[in-house]
């Protein structure tokens, strides 16, 4: 009987090869999603937006249901990446129970540490140009201070080994504004002054900042005094450098630096009043020319590179667009007086 040859089986092979693609398929699929949840972990739902938001973990909650409330709340984007991130880090059981200060500028992953610290820690964030008034309100508000307790000590309180203070009239300017990790239970008003000015000397008093200030010939507590304006007169940083130039201008000039964030800060108001333009104070800046006595604020790093860096033009003046916040320069009133037809 003739046979033909048996033929060499393929259905197998070719299940072995499909079977392979599927895997490495998957392997690829799980690595690009952890790379996109890396990336979802250093996200934050609002960066701009540091409103605190109490949120509570009563006892017994899971992990899931934490995702849920933080969804709910604004505080992530995502209720399923949370809980994912969670569960890939096995920090489910380590998650505390109790009321934390969170916002949505906090990323995921600082949300994990606030709500995993065994030690019952928050963060506690400053905005860039807020004032010692205002740093004193958000302690009071957080029950780690009674009112005027932050603000007494800044004025009492015995801080004279920081050599950098030397020739200022108080500490407004010198609180770097930054997020910092607080145990409430262990709060103690000195020593977290200390904790920013020690930030304000490691980030704004680098070697190379002290050499350019050293060649520009101005002081310490000039540069912070322009440095908290330009903080208040401009609003996008890619503006600040050259509002810092036009101050320091007509600062130089014996002009008036006809700056209303001055007069703000001393009058409390949100707008300027013709009557406050008469005020006799030196923080009118409207009125009496040279710098204010003081910073008006504690200004962020840009703010106060921009005031060590000022850029050189030809421009005199400059307004902010009331939608867009862009600032508009001009070199003469009448280029001036036009900006503000069209931009105010």
């Amino acid at each position: 009987m003739n046979t033909s040859p048996q033929k060499t089986p393929r259905r197998s092979g070719s299940l072995y090869v499909f079977a392979l693609m599927i895997g490495v398929g998957l392997i690829l699929t799980l690595k690009l999603g952890l790379g996109v949840n890396e990336g979802w972990t250093k996200s934050a739902t609002d960066p701009e937006n540091h409103q605190s938001i109490r949120f509570t973990i009563a006892k017994g909650t899971t992990g899931k249901q934490v995702a849920k409330d933080l969804k709910a709340q604004g505080l992530v984007s995502s209720e399923w990446a949370f809980y994912n991130y969670l569960k890939e880090n096995k920090w489910g059981d380590k998650i505390q129970f109790g009321t934390f200060e969170l916002s949505p500028a906090m990323t995921p992953e600082v949300i994990v540490k606030v709500i995993t610290s065994e030690n019952g820690q928050a963060l506690f964030t400053i905005p860039e140009g807020w004032t010692i008034d205002q740093i004193d309100a958000r302690l009071v508000s957080w029950g780690l201070t009674t009112s005027g307790e932050f603000k007494a000590c800044t004025e009492t309180c015995d801080f004279s080994d920081y050599t950098f203070l030397e020739g200022a009239s108080g500490l407004e300017g010198y609180l770097f504004p930054d997020s910092f990790f607080i145990d409430p239970g262990s709060f103690e008003v000195k020593g977290f002054i200390r904790q920013l000015l020690n930030n304000f000397e490691a980030k704004a008093l680098t070697a190379e900042n002290q050499k350019i200030l050293s060649e520009s010939g101005r002081t310490l507590n000039e540069v912070v005094i322009m440095g908290s304006i330009v903080e208040r007169e401009g609003l996008l940083d890619e503006d600040l450098s050259i509002i810092s130039g036009i101050l320091w201008k007509r600062y130089d000039s014996g002009w008036r630096l006809d700056a209303d964030a001055t007069l703000i800060y001393v009058t409390g108001k949100t707008t300027i009043s013709g009557a406050d333009l008469e005020l006799d104070s030196p923080y009118n800046t409207r009125k009496v020319k040279g710098l204010p006595p003081t910073p008006i604020g504690n200004p962020g790093l840009a703010s106060l590179s921009a005031a060590l860096h000022p850029q050189t033009t030809n421009y005199w003046f400059y307004l902010n667009d009331s939608i867009t916040g862009k600032a508009h320069f001009a070199t003469t009133t009448e280029e001036h007086a036009a900006n503000k037809q069209e931009w105010l």
